[in-house]
């Protein structure tokens, strides 16, 4: 029975894709600026419903101008969480765009993809730092990778040079599990029908994932930091690394 769950899931939402290249694809072509981000917010919001994705968000969501959004990195599944609640587009690295549908979808919510290529960072750094100062938001997950969820990897600082000195301001996020396959303080393997990290496959995951009860995954926002009087990249890095960590809730509450 949960197998055809799974399945019914899974065409809905590759129909889903479907109907989102034909829709995204027409916005983006007549429009430009934060009105194209509100499919995309729409399409996360329809894809955490189908899998069984509930978000509980505590703080206050930052709607100024030029906000960078920074935090932890648990799943794939990350992007609809966050993408759900959030208007603005990702970062995520060259790898991704050539995956089978998801690359694609990526760039219908025009996410920026960067290689680890020397080569390629004087491009890439002014693409982020235009899309920064666009009016667009940026979400991006510093860590570089995933992890288990019970813990938080020290930030990569590189990034953040990018956003030194300017009229920019960073919120700091944290994605906590709370619950995965109705178990409320759920173990280490049924917190893995949620996390995706080190050398886990990604079709046997989704599928898995996909024939489950869902997850829920609560996403606390810190008070943003203005970067207009940071200098040193490490020391922005650190503080936004410490309000996240600060977030991280592994009591795994009631909802």
């Amino acid at each position: 029975m949960r197998s055809l769950v799974g399945a019914f899931k899974l065409f809905v939402f590759f129909l889903s894709a479907l109907v989102t290249f034909a829709v995204q694809g027409t916005i983006l072509t007549f429009c430009k600026g934060p009105i194209t981000l509100i499919y995309p917010r729409a399409y996360h919001a329809f894809a955490c419903w189908l899998f069984g994705l509930k978000v509980v968000v505590e703080g206050d969501i930052d709607t100024s101008p030029n906000v960078v959004f920074a935090g932890n990195h648990i799943s794939y599944l990350d992007v609809q969480a966050v993408g759900s609640i959030v208007k603005g587009c990702f970062i995520a690295k060259k790898e991704v765009e050539s995956w089978p549908l998801f690359g694609a979808l990526g760039k219908m919510g025009q996410t920026l993809y960067v290689s680890r290529n020397p080569q390629d960072a004087p491009k890439e750094i002014k693409a982020i730092a235009d899309r920064a100062q666009s009016g667009i938001p940026i979400i991006v997950f510093p860590e570089g990778t995933s992890s288990d969820g019970t813990s938080i990897f020290p930030f990569k600082s590189s990034l953040f040079e990018i956003f030194l000195n300017k009229n920019i301001k960073i919120q700091p996020f944290t994605i906590s599990l709370v619950e995965v396959h109705e178990e409320n303080n759920p173990t280490p393997h049924k917190r893995d029908y949620y996390s995706w990290y080190g050398d886990m496959d990604f079709g046997p995951h989704l599928w898995r994932f996909a024939k489950g009860k869902g997850a829920v995954v609560k996403v606390i926002f810190q008070e943003s930091v203005s970067t207009s009087c940071y200098t040193n990249r490490k020391s922005l890095s650190n503080d936004i690394y410490e309000a996240v960590c600060k977030g991280l809730d592994l009591s795994f509450p009631a909802q």
